[in-house]
């Protein structure tokens, strides 16, 4: 009957060796694109710019440079480029703290990554550059607190 002919399944037999070559073959072929693009990916990222996010209420300027002294020594070590966002010129009239914000926004805009110290997720103004951060897909890193 001919319907017999549309269900059947043709039978194939295969070179059991060639075929393991075949997979293996393609295996380590996909595997060394992979191992290329992140080698891309590294090199890409070698040269970053970078913002620092840290709580800064109710802190000297001193102490703001102080806490980062050491995560903006490791990241110039390694090539990247920090940007200063502690602003300490005067604020025009109205808020400080929108005022500083703003700035810090229009600082992210110009970066490749933003790291998030300990105690970002309990300051405002980090909390809405972490939100911004997320929603245009910056590079984000939260250093653990030691």
């Amino acid at each position: 009957m001919a319907l017999d002919r549309v269900f059947s399944t043709p039978t194939v037999t295969i070179d059991q060796d060639k075929y393991d070559d075949l997979i293996k073959t393609k295996t380590l072929y996909l595997l060394k694109l992979k191992e290329e693009k992140e080698h891309k990916k590294m090199e890409e990222m070698k040269s970053l710019k970078i913002m620092i996010s840290q709580p800064m209420n109710g802190k000297s300027e001193e102490q703001i440079r102080n806490e980062r002294a050491k995560l903006v020594k490791e990241l110039e070590e390694k090539g990247h480029k920090v940007v200063d966002t502690i602003f300490a010129e005067e604020t025009p009239e109205g808020d400080a703290r929108l005022y500083y914000l703003a700035k810090s926004i229009e600082a992210m805009s110009k970066v490749d990554a933003v790291i998030f110290m300990p105690g970002w997720e309990n300051a405002r103004g980090c909390k809405i550059e972490h939100e911004i951060a997320v929603k245009y897909n910056k590079f984000i890193k939260e250093v653990e607190e030691n």
